[in-house]
Parts: structure tokens; C-alpha cells; sequence
């Protein structure tokens, strides 16, 4: 692995700045592109940045160091100089909340380098898709531990519902249905030269690609608000996943999920 190398250089920091060497290191990979960094790697640099601005702003307001009586907004009036930078770290730490938590399903079927043909979706399509559609993007006013004890937190809400929504589309797609071994490339040449590829193989490929994901989540967002509007219940669309979804919401896509994956062609 080291052809040979037998000296390392290496450089050791001693009572470091944390703030300043997550920074630094996020900088090279982004804005400086000393280091092209993934767009997942990029996430989980900015989550981190955003747990020491909470923490920081806990020391400079001396809080206590659980606190969480203050907001989003809060976060970025008090450091005014970084508002850009804070309000993408918040919805950094959303992104990568959902893409890491352990029980996410999907992430299995997630190629987070962009360059691999084992696996359906890219990561930069999951975020041009699930996390552009139902993250809120803007800041939050409500302190960040507003009704947690409720397990009505908007923002836990949201991290929540969209991963079980990526869990119910792994089991109804992706789940024994897609083959790693056989991957995505070149697909469509193979079907073109009559390579016999499994049927639900090839749904869940083609149902993973962006222009088609963008089309069939679209009508996952349509049947919420539809859910929401006949009985007329007041929703703000942009925060639609920090609403509680009730059962029969829930039945209603995974009924859609099923009809999807009975359109072997899509």
C-alpha cells in the first residue's frame, strides 16, 4: 500500500485549536479545493462545525454546557460575521444526520465517491432530490430543544420522517431487488444487447436515476400535502416534514412505493 515508502512526514499539534483546524480543513476541501472532498465528506465537516458554534455560543453567553433554550436564529445574530457559514452548517448537520444514522437503509444503495458502478444512487443526486425536496431550508426561530420531550422537535421531525422515508423506499425498491454484483454499468447497452438482467434490478437502477427520482418524489411530496389539505388542515409546504405524519399517511406511500415497484419499466 505504501510502495515501498518507509518514512512518513507528519505534523503534530499540541493543545490544538479544534474551531480552527476543522476550518481550515474544511476550507482546503471547499472553497480553496487544495483537496477535492466529497460532498458527503463536505457535510460531515460542516455538522461538526456546527456542534462547536452551539458550543461556543453556550461559553460566550455562559451557559450551561447543555443548553438548548436558544434558536437557530440565535445561533446566526451571534455570530453575524459567519451567518453563511452557520446557516449552512445547520442544514449540514440535518443532511448528515439522515445520511449516517444507523438505521438508514438506504444508504447501502448511496455512492458517496461518484465515481462507482456497484451502487444506484449518487450521493449528489440524494441531495438534489430528498434533502432539496423536504429539508427546510431556512433558519428556525424555536429554541433547539422546543418540544424534544414531546417528540415534536421540527427539526428531529424532519431528520425522522425522512429517514423512514428512505426506509420504506429501500424495502419496497432496493431490498433484494437490486444486485450489487451487477451494478449499473451500462445498463442500458447490456438490455441493448440482450444480457439478461433481472427485472426488479433493472427497475430500481432506473428508479434511481435523478431525472426519473425527481419526477416519482415529487408525487411522494403531492400525496402529503394532499393528506394534509382534505381535511384542511394549515401547513407551511416548505416545512412539511415537520409535521407529524399519521399511520395512514404513512400507508398511503408505502402504497405508492408498492405501485412503483410493480412499473418494472417505469
Amino acid at each position: 500500500m505504501l510502495l515501498g515508502v518507509r518514512d512518513l512526514p507528519v505534523r503534530v499539534f499540541l493543545n490544538p485549536d479544534i474551531d480552527l483546524l476543522l476550518t481550515t480543513n474544511t476550507n482546503a476541501g471547499t472553497t480553496l479545493r487544495q483537496v477535492a472532498f466529497d460532498k458527503s465528506v463536505q457535510r460531515h465537516l460542516g455538522s461538526a462545525l456546527f456542534q462547536d458554534r452551539i458550543e461556543r455560543y453556550r461559553k460566550d453567553r455562559s451557559l450551561p454546557p447543555d443548553a438548548e433554550s436558544f434558536s437557530e436564529k440565535d445561533l446566526v445574530n451571534h455570530f453575524k460575521g459567519e451567518w453563511r457559514e452557520i446557516r449552512r452548517y445547520i442544514l449540514d448537520a440535518v443532511r448528515d444526520a439522515v445520511t449516517h444514522h444507523p438505521d438508514n437503509k438506504l444508504k447501502e444503495y448511496i455512492d458517496f465517491g461518484g465515481r462507482g458502478k456497484e451502487r444506484p444512487f449518487s450521493y449528489s443526486t440524494i441531495e438534489k432530490t430528498f434533502y432539496s425536496f423536504f429539508i427546510y431550508s431556512d433558519l428556525l426561530d424555536t429554541p433547539l430543544n422546543y418540544r424534544m420531550d414531546e417528540g415534536e422537535n421540527p427539526r428531529e421531525l424532519e431528520k425522522e420522517q425522512i429517514l423512514r422515508l428512505m426506509n420504506l423506499i429501500a424495502d419496497c425498491l432496493y431490498v433484494q431487488h437490486f444486485d450489487q454484483q451487477i451494478g449499473t454499468a451500462r445498463a442500458e447497452n447490456r438490455i441493448q444487447k440482450n444480457e439478461d438482467i433481472p427485472e426488479d434490478h433493472l427497475a430500481a437502477y432506473r428508479m434511481a436515476r435523478e431525472e426519473i427520482l425527481y419526477g416519482w418524489l415529487r408525487f411522494v411530496d403531492q400525496i402529503v400535502q394532499n393528506y394534509f389539505i382534505t381535511p384542511g388542515k394549515a401547513f407551511q409546504k416548505e416545512k412539511l416534514f415537520q409535521y407529524r405524519f399519521p399511520e395512514p399517511l404513512w400507508d398511503n406511500i408505502e402504497n405508492f412505493l408498492s405501485t412503483c415497484a410493480s412499473c418494472r419499466y417505469g
